[in-house]
């Protein structure tokens, strides 16, 4: 079981290991330094930064590849920087790696995305909207970092986001990342943990397989079963999955609310939590003809799930 946290539990969750004596950089350090043991980089790497704090892992990034003998070079889409963002740029300045603002990716083999955060809301502006698009363009790996660039980090929505081959959370899960898998903008998803305590309230997370051993049996007196675009349509107080799972449940006694192929979410107003699960849409009506508590769904999508067919979104 993993948690995953609304964005602004994960700040604040960032702002208490701060406060207790964790110093930013070194998260920032951790961050990148994570980024760096997710592949062997072989070949030429851009990475392409913006103004926040996960510009700042990608400047890490730069200078253990260095390092390392690898090949990187810097695109910084705009000279704002946040201020440790500022000092580990400095610090690739000094020591001479590529920085450029040319987005011609068509002879690099890897992308990492640093450019939006999980903070991000609205629409992309023209000159980031021009970059995303050349790099969903380019045959490179993309690797994105903490969040697709573009993509809001609690609804998972947006229009236009980088499509990643992988993308590396970092220190919790985000609502977010769990519907950009459902519309295929994530290939894959790494979680990486940097040292941040989990403070705040979240949602737990079970891999295909796993059974939640304390779900209430709970009856539904009345199920109901949506996916992610007809639930997009229907306006619920809060920001998350999480925050609609609950309301739907309070006001309608629901069972299930369904995301994609991917992810179902169980409530029964007390509690909810996420699995994550193969099973098509026809195979999960089945289950909801004949489960009437979340302890039952949970043991039949479990049942039901054939281990050969699960993609393994985490490790």
């Amino acid at each position: 079981m993993q948690p995953i946290l609304s964005v602004s539990a994960m700040r604040s969750c960032d702002e208490k290991t701060i406060l207790a004596g964790t110093d930013s950089k070194i998260l920032m350090y951790r961050a990148g330094e994570s980024i760096f043991r997710s592949r062997s980089w072989e070949g030429q790497t851009a990475i392409v930064t913006g103004s926040g704090n996960n510009a700042g892992d990608g400047y890490v990034l730069a200078l253990l590849l260095q390092a390392a003998g690898k090949s990187c070079r810097l695109v910084r889409l705009t000279e704002k920087c946040s201020p440790d963002g500022a000092y580990y740029l400095e610090k690739c300045v000094s020591a001479g790696i590529p920085c450029t603002t040319e987005t011609d990716f068509s002879e690099t083999d890897t992308i990492v995305d640093c450019i939006l955060g999980t903070g991000f809301r609205g629409e992309v502006r023209p000159d980031l909207r021009a970059a995303i698009e050349k790099i969903n363009c380019s045959p490179a790996y993309v690797i994105s970092v903490d969040i697709n660039s573009g993509l809001n980090g609690n609804t998972g929505e947006g229009t236009c986001c980088v499509c990643s081959d992988m993308t590396l959370s970092i220190g919790f899960v985000k609502y977010g990342h769990l519907v950009g898998i459902a519309r295929g903008l994530i290939g894959r998803l790494r979680n990486y943990d940097i040292g941040i305590a989990c403070t705040e309230g979240c949602t737990p997370f079970y891999a295909a397989g796993e059974v939640p051993e304390k779900l209430t049996h709970h009856p539904a007196k009345k199920k109901l079963f949506l996916h992610y675009d007809e639930l997009r349509s229907i306006h619920l107080p809060g920001e998350t999955p999480g925050d609609w799972a609950m309301a739907l449940a309070r006001n309608q006694n629901a069972l299930l609310v369904v995301y994609g192929a991917c992810f179902i979410l169980l409530s029964d107003g007390e509690q909810c939590c996420i699995l994550e699960t193969p099973l098509s849409a026809e195979v999960l009506t089945q289950c909801l003809e004949t489960c009437t508590s979340m302890a039952d769904m949970a043991k039949a999508v479990s049942s039901c799930t054939d281990p050969k067919s699960v993609r393994i979104f985490f490790r």
